[in-house]
């Protein structure tokens, strides 16, 4: 039986995402063959070691007297002779290769890209110019650093002459659209500016382009087991894009799978999800977003630890091909193991 530790929760924005991903998780895997041991990272970067029974009821309400500091934690979790971390946690100290490079060290597989892939992935515009390298299509963009100490006003200045509206503003390593804005114009640009910075020490200025937001998944490590997902169109019901109220409240968009587009656009967009996978490195699965139009496709960016609650996109994109999702725990799994 293979002993499998779920990480989940962190000190990002996005803890409540990550516990539902973890819960998800430890009830999709398949008890015959996996023993679980269920980690929760608090907000304030405590460890909760649980049992499954405990993880299946109890999250995310766990009890707080069974905190344990990072030190602390690291020795529990070494003793427990897991065969594999399962990381559930997303966005940073949790996606951006912290982690990754920690269960390195400790010589403990874990699912997901390694740390370099992981911390490039993370980084929208560096990731962006090494993709654009390599021949991918992005919108335009600038960034700036909380370090720069530009005023707003002068950023303004700057991003409309060489950016212009409409564009979109966003953390350089954020995720789940948090702190994200479409600018018409230069209203309200402070206060959104503030917000970004909040979320990021950098943040970027990207064109908006208008298109049909389509995601594509990839699975496995080497050329020989790679399999790219079908796609799926994201048409947001309420708003102007695929925000984090669209990602997170039902009924805010519909997902469709494949895309309404033709035959040969959805070959491309595997193609280049596939590309960006092997660009960045990516391992186990990445998900990669992107915007069509009519004469050209956009990326905007790869995730290498996508939502993995049975709902989110690329879980639905294997269920579409007959992967259900404890079968794509277990692929993901083996793809962790074989790194």
């Amino acid at each position: 039986m293979v002993k499998v530790a779920v990480l989940m929760g962190g000190i990002s924005t996005e803890h409540g995402i990550s516990l539902k991903t973890g819960m998800a998780v430890c009830n999709g895997l398949d008890r015959s063959r996996y023993e679980v041991l269920p980690i929760i990272i608090t907000k304030d970067g405590s460890w909760i070691f649980l049992d499954s029974k405990e993880a299946l009821s109890q999250i995310p309400n766990f009890d707080t007297e069974k905190k344990l500091s990072l030190v602390a934690a690291l020795g529990v979790l070494e003793q427990a002779s897991v065969d594999l971390v399962y990381i559930a946690l997303h966005g940073l100290y949790g996606e951006d290769g912290r982690i990754q490079g920690l269960l390195d060290y400790m010589k403990i597989p874990f699912t997901g890209s390694g740390l370099f892939a992981s911390s490039l992935a993370m980084d929208k515009a560096r990731s962006q110019d090494i993709c654009e390298f390599h021949g991918l299509k992005f919108p335009q963009y600038l960034s700036f650093k909380k370090s720069d100490r530009l005023k707003a006003d002068k950023i303004l200045d700057i991003v409309k002459s060489k950016v212009g509206f409409p564009m979109v503003l966003k953390p350089v390593d954020g995720g789940s659209s948090e702190a994200t804005f479409i600018l018409k114009d230069g209203k309200d640009f402070e206060e959104k500016v503030e917000k970004a910075f909040s979320v990021s020490d950098t943040i970027m200025f990207q064109q908006y382009v208008k298109g049909d937001e389509v995601s594509c998944g990839v699975l496995g490590n080497i050329e020989a087991e790679f399999q790219v997902l079908p796609p799926t169109q994201i048409i947001p019901l309420k708003g102007d894009f695929f925000d984090l109220e669209a990602k997170y409240e039902k009924g805010a968009c519909e997902e469709v799978t494949p895309p309404r587009l033709p035959q040969d656009k959805i070959e491309k967009i595997q193609a280049i999800a596939l590309k960006a996978h092997r660009i960045l490195g990516c391992q186990c699965m990445s998900r990669t977003d992107m915007i069509v139009t009519e004469n050209d496709i956009y990326v905007l960016e790869t995730n290498t630890l996508p939502g993995m609650t049975e709902t989110s996109l690329l879980p639905q994109a294997a269920a579409h091909i007959g992967i259900s999702f404890s079968e794509l725990q277990e692929k993901i799994i083996e793809f962790a193991l074989k790194k």
